[in-house]
């Protein structure tokens, strides 16, 4: 069994990030020094402003045209100061937040996770999805996710955890990787698109209410009188106007029509209010993400996936922005029933009546394409994570993942891909099914990172992300795991429950499964009884795991376990090694966390007791 160690130094990659920060910090600070001057630009055009109104004033009983012209041109001027200083803030905030990007991606590589922004809350999963996830770190503090970037807006939260967890389709996984791969070189668009969603805020809504009443029926749709009267009676009203101004009918007529006309608008006022003040608040949920969907509408890359997204966003069609522009018309024209002439218009055409028509319209064309963009920017949001992950680690391979493909997992120079760029690979295969891969060593020696860089690839290789490794092969695998168990006050359980629920969890998981279909990865298990029992309990979970087909490893201080009957054929047996240094020495013991066939030859428990003031021997 070969092995594989990565040592490296800074790359290519983190020099680029360096130089893209100190561009973006070198343009911050240019626009900080001209927002400066707008400043002090705006400060003495108000004094002058200030100034030209008080000679208005002073020569309120003999105006000269100077000091009212010198008024009006100052406001002119302010007005326009303002808004092109507003243009250089937003710059320097966009500048701001692309060198703050480019510093966490230096701070990415190196993994250090203190130095990036916290990750999003954990999705809530239960059962065995939910002890995967936790067993090999997919969420929280220096986990998988947050090795991924700064996923911004729910849809993609939601998306990106969903695959983590949810294993695809071999075929879907080949789009998803040539999507990624397309993805990866352009970092402007990633970076930009990561500030426009970040700019969002934390308290960016959920699109559910939008979609619910994108969605729904619209309100005219079963008032049919109402439309009909809508344009019915100005008509009338218009024909009346017409004759009295002709002499053909008394002008009492027309006046007639108008207050008919109102007796309409004030029977429906209630209802329609309240439907435009609804559209008014889901319009200004879905105008937060229209600099989003801006950017979106110019995806770079070519692959399959990318140009179904890039027409789900308007290819044949108006675009995204487009509609999300229009919407917002036509809720400003329903904002005429503040102004006092509303009375007024309403009377003569029936204002609200034609603009609810015409949102509804607005509803009833681009209303059912609103779940599409949100899910298109969702799943955007996803590959440009796994895009990141392949741009960052460009030694990292696609894993073939094939229904086709033998069932167990093979992999080249694998690694943690949490582990600081210094970390160790090795070469590691796990299967046919009827084996099983039996990991031993002294403590810290790297048992159980072996077991979750398999399990954390795994979940990578099939979420269509690149792996950390130099190749790597599998079939289509469920997770099962037990690594990291805890007991529960709460709820009355014993450590030792707690891994008997969990084993429980894994072989009913496991079985009717299609041999290799099932990846097992047990560290420790069953540590809660008596070495005896144990040994016991241990091989029969093996032995019904390896008898329902499935492939996986275990890691274990118990030397016995390769020896141990039935299972001694079906065990492949590797280990890792440490040095011990003599006494005084720092440090006192080593490990170079290189794999190498066969059980362990050593142990370091009674070592490490010494190293931390407790007696080795009595």
């Amino acid at each position: 069994m070969s092995q594989a160690a990565r040592p490296r130094p800074d790359s290519e990659i983190v020099a680029r990030y360096r130089r893209r920060g100190d561009r973006f910090a070198r343009l911050e600070a240019r626009a900080e020094g001209l927002s400066k001057r707008f400043s002090w630009a705006r400060l003495m055009v108000f004094l002058g402003l200030v100034g030209a109104f008080g000679a208005v004033l002073l020569e309120a009983s003999a105006p000269r045209p100077a000091p009212y012209l010198a008024a009006v041109v100052a406001a002119l001027l302010f007005i326009v100061l303002v808004r092109l200083h507003g243009r250089v803030v937003r710059r320097a905030e966009r500048w701001r937040a692309l060198a703050a990007v480019n510093r966490q991606g230096v701070a990415r590589w190196h993994r250090r996770w203190q130095e990036l922004p916290p990750p999003p809350p954990a999705p809530a999963l239960e059962g065995l999805t939910g002890d995967v996830a936790r067993d090999l770190d997919l969420f929280g503090q220096a986990s998988v996710s947050h090795l991924l970037g700064v996923v911004a807006t729910p849809p993609g939260r939601a998306t990106l955890a969903r695959w983590l967890v949810d294993p695809a389709e071999p075929q879907e996984i080949r789009r998803r990787q040539a999507a990624v791969a397309a993805l990866a070189p352009h970092v402007g668009f990633r970076q930009d698109l990561e500030v426009r969603a970040r700019q969002l805020g934390d308290d960016v809504p959920e699109p559910e209410r939008f979609l619910a009443w994108a969605e729904a029926e619209p309100w005219l749709a079963g008032r049919r009188w109402l439309r009909v009267a809508a344009w019915a009676l100005p008509l009338v009203s218009l024909g009346l106007l017409a004759g009295a101004v002709a002499d053909l009918v008394p002008y009492r007529y027309w006046f007639g029509s108008l207050l008919v006309n109102l007796s309409v608008s004030f029977t429906q006022r209630k209802t329609l209010y309240g439907l435009f003040a609804r559209v008014s608040q889901r319009q200004g949920e879905l105008g937060r993400y229209a600099r989003v969907f801006e950017r979106l509408e110019r995806l770079p890359g070519a692959a399959p996936w990318l140009d179904e997204a890039r027409a789900r966003l308007g290819g044949t069609g108006a675009t995204v922005s487009a509609e999300v522009e229009r919407l917002h018309g036509l809720v400003g024209l329903s904002d005429l029933r503040f102004s006092m002439v509303h009375d007024v218009v309403d009377a003569f055409c029936l204002w609200d009546v034609h603009v609810l028509r015409r949102i509804e319209a607005w509803q009833a064309a681009a209303g059912r394409r609103v779940r599409g963009w949100f899910e298109t920017l969702g799943r955007v949001e996803a590959l440009t994570a796994l895009a990141l992950l392949a741009h960052d680690e460009p030694e990292w391979a696609f894993p073939t993942v094939s229904e086709e493909a033998a069932p167990e997992l093979r992999a080249r120079a694998l690694a943690h891909p949490l582990l600081p760029p210094d970390r160790v690979a090795n070469d590691v295969g796990v299967g046919p099914p009827g084996s099983f891969l039996l990991v031993t060593g002294s403590n810290m020696s790297g048992k159980s990172t072996l077991l979750r860089a398999l399990g954390v690839n795994t979940v990578l290789a099939q979420a269509g992300a690149p792996v950390c490794a130099a190749e790597m092969t599998l079939p289509p695998l469920e997770l099962g795991t037990s690594i990291r168990v805890e007991d529960s006050l709460a709820r009355g359980t014993s450590f030792f429950m707690a891994e008997l629920e969990r084993l429980k969890e894994v072989v009913e998981a496991a079985d009717g499964r299609p041999p290799g279909r099932f990846l097992f990865l047990l560290d420790e298990i069953l540590r809660g009884t008596n070495s005896a029992e144990r040994q016991i309990a241990v091989r029969r979970v093996l032995e019904h795991l390896l008898g329902e087909g499935a492939i996986g490893a275990i890691s274990t201080h118990d030397l016995s376990l390769a020896t141990a009957g039935p299972l001694e054929a079906a065990a492949r047996t590797v280990h890792f090694r440490e040095t011990l240094h003599p006494p005084g020495s720092e440090p006192p013991m080593s490990f170079d966390h290189r794999l190498r066939p066969g059980v362990a030859t050593t142990t370091n428990a009674l070592r490490l007791l010494e190293l931390v003031g407790l007696p080795a021997a009595s």
